[in-house]
C-alpha cells in the first residue's frame, strides 16, 4: 500500500545518508555531528515504533478471538439440527459484525439476515437470536415460535 509518510520518511533517510557522506569530505567534526543527529533521529523513532508494535499485537489477539467465536458458530449450529432446521424458524438476526458469517453458515443470503435486535423482537414474528457471548460462545434464542420444531430450540 502507498503511505506518502512512507515515502516522505524514506527519502530524509536518503538525505540524511547524503549529508553523513559529504560532512565526512568536509570535517571529522561535522561527520561525527552527522552521526549524532542520526543516533538522535533513531532514539525519536523507538517510542511511536513500539506503541504501533503494542497495538498490532492487541489487534491480532482480539482477530485471533474474533476467528475462534466465528469457528464456534458452525458447531453451535450443527448441534441444534444443522442449517436447514432454522429456515423454518424465522428471521435469523446477530450483531451487524457477524451478519456475513451467520449468513454463509445458514446457507442463505446475508439480505435475510437481520441485525436489528429491538424491532424484530418488538414486531412479534418468529425470530432466532444469535447472539456471542463475552466468553467467546454463542447464545441461540429462538423468540416468538409457532412450530413445534423451531419452538424446541433454545428460548
Amino acid at each position: 500500500m502507498y503511505e506518502p509518510a512512507g515515502v516522505v520518511v524514506a527519502l530524509a533517510g536518503a538525505g540524511v545518508g547524503m549529508v553523513l557522506i559529504e560532512a565526512r569530505r568536509v570535517s571529522r567534526g561535522v561527520g561525527w555531528a552527522g552521526v549524532a543527529l542520526v543516533v538522535v533521529i533513531l532514539a525519536a523513532l523507538v517510542p511511536p515504533a513500539l506503541s504501533r508494535a503494542r497495538s498490532e499485537h492487541r489487534d491480532i489477539r482480539g482477530q485471533r478471538a474474533r476467528t475462534a467465536q466465528i469457528g464456534k458458530l458452525s458447531t453451535v449450529v450443527a448441534s441444534l439440527g444443522g442449517p436447514s432446521r432454522f429456515k423454518a424458524c424465522g428471521e435469523p438476526l446477530t450483531r451487524l459484525e457477524y451478519q456475513t458469517i451467520l449468513a454463509w453458515t445458514l446457507h442463505v443470503n446475508v439480505a435475510t439476515v437481520g441485525y436489528k435486535y429491538s424491532p424484530a423482537i418488538a414486531s412479534g414474528r418468529p425470530i432466532v437470536l444469535f447472539t456471542p457471548t463475552s466468553h467467546g460462545g454463542w447464545r441461540v434464542q429462538a423468540l416468538h415460535q409457532r412450530l413445534a420444531a423451531c419452538r424446541s430450540l433454545p428460548g
